[in-house]
């Protein structure tokens, strides 16, 4: 079965790459490199408009601090971009989205 992207869909453009790149690099640099970042969502899906959102989960072995997780919710939030961040803890996430992102997710370096 062949699929097609939508014509009215982007692909990640070398902005929303550094972007992630850079919050990646700001959550191992926070909460330690044995965590993976996994990209997910409408970005990844191919089907992401010029203002979707950026998904982004983190799976850790141990639990995260939650004043962690809060203040990098925090320095997100502070960004310069018109970009949306989502970040979730994959740890706290629903077994159906744990799945999804699991699933479909790219991990980032």
């Amino acid at each position: 079965m062949e699929t097609t992207t939508p014509t009215n869909s982007l692909v990640p453009s070398a902005r929303v790459k550094a972007l992630v790149s850079q919050v990646s690099e700001k959550i191992h640099h926070s909460l330690g490199n044995e965590l993976k970042v996994i990209w997910f969502g409408s970005w990844v899906r191919g089907n992401a408009q010029p203002h979707s959102d950026i998904d982004l989960a983190i799976s850790s072995p141990q639990p995260i601090d939650f004043g962690d997780f809060s203040r990098l919710l925090d320095w997100i939030d502070d960004l310069p971009t018109l970009f949306s961040i989502d970040l979730v803890n994959l740890n706290e996430a629903s077994p159906e989205l744990r799945n999804q992102i699991e699933r479909y997710g790219i991990i980032i370096d």
